[in-house]
């Protein structure tokens, strides 16, 4: 179950789960490009922007956790 909106970009698509994760998903094939373990569900929308020329990928947590992840959009499993 995704808790926030999907965000799309460069292909993919990214959604936080209950199950602890966050997925980026082909968005052509809808096939798992790779999951992200968190410690808690993700409650809200991956938000996709640009720190120092460099994509960086933020989502909370159900434990008022946040994360951002630098060079996740093609990042390989």
């Amino acid at each position: 179950m995704a808790y926030g909106q999907p965000t799309v970009a460069a292909g993919r698509v990214f959604v936080g789960s209950a199950n602890r994760a966050v997925y980026s998903l082909d968005a052509r094939t809808g096939c798992i490009a790779w999951k992200f373990d968190t410690m808690a569900p993700v409650r809200a929308a991956v938000t996709i922007g640009g720190i120092e020329s460099r994509n960086a990928r933020s989502f909370s947590s159900e434990i008022s956790e946040l994360m951002c992840t630098p060079s996740m959009l093609h990042r390989a499993n």
